[in-house]
């Protein structure tokens, strides 16, 4: 195969893919990113690097749920509450919302109905 002519410009610089991930999973910026392997914040927007800045971020996501449920079912009663409330709907009453639910409720005595068995 023919080599492509060269178009000028700065070389193709190698970025370890794998430290991108990673760096991505611990949540870390693109800027940051950028200057742990040294290239410029604008190359990190190549759609070469989408796939695995998302596989990162989304490992880490998976990473902190994991721990977040391991503290939880450990007995850790705030982040069970916070658990609940994210992911069964859950929620504090808000003080303008338990102020309307201050009513009173009256049960007035409902007459016995009686029948007579043969009368229609």
């Amino acid at each position: 195969m023919p080599k492509e002519k060269d178009k000028g410009g700065r070389p193709f610089k190698e970025i370890d893919m794998e430290a991108v991930r990673k760096l991505s999973a611990l949540h870390c910026t693109k800027q940051e990113i950028a200057s742990f392997v040294g290239c410029h914040l604008d190359t990190l927007y190549h759609e070469r690097f989408a796939e695995v800045l998302q596989k990162g971020a989304d490992e880490g996501k998976i990473s902190l749920k994991r721990k977040m449920y391991e503290v939880a079912m450990s007995g850790n009663a705030v982040m069970l509450i916070w658990l609940s409330k994210q992911h069964l709907g859950m929620r504090d009453k808000q003080p303008d919302e338990i102020q309307q639910l201050n009513y009173t409720v009256v049960i007035n005595d409902v007459p016995k109905v009686e029948t007579v068995e043969g009368k229609k």
